[in-house]
């Protein structure tokens, strides 16, 4: 939602990648829930800077019912679904899609 790196243009234009547009600070929490998302992604790069963030993304998720994905860092050492690898955050991601269960109880 807002930001698109280039490496993802071709994606929104082929239609594989939906991009959304800024919205107001104070209609983000409402406009997240509405967009009926099944699983929300945090992913960070792990440096020093990223260890610093807050856990917002987190916090943003939970409000809404939405289970999620995160890097295991700092921020995120309370999440419930974290990885230490790309391939591992993939797995992640891939057992919440296959699995409707699951995703209601992370």
């Amino acid at each position: 939602m807002g930001g698109l790196p280039q490496e993802l243009t071709s994606e929104v234009k082929e239609g594989k990648v939906t991009y959304l547009n800024w919205v107001n600070i104070l209609q983000y929490p409402s406009y997240l829930k509405s967009l009926s998302v099944d699983i929300g992604i945090a992913p960070l790069e792990i440096n020093d800077f990223n260890k610093a963030k807050s856990n917002l993304k987190m916090l943003e998720y939970s409000v809404c019912g939405l289970p999620a994905v995160y890097t295991n860092i700092e921020p995120y050492k309370f999440a419930k679904n974290k990885a230490d690898t790309e391939e591992y955050f993939i797995h992640l991601i891939e057992m919440l899609a296959a699995n409707v269960d699951l995703r209601k109880k992370s």
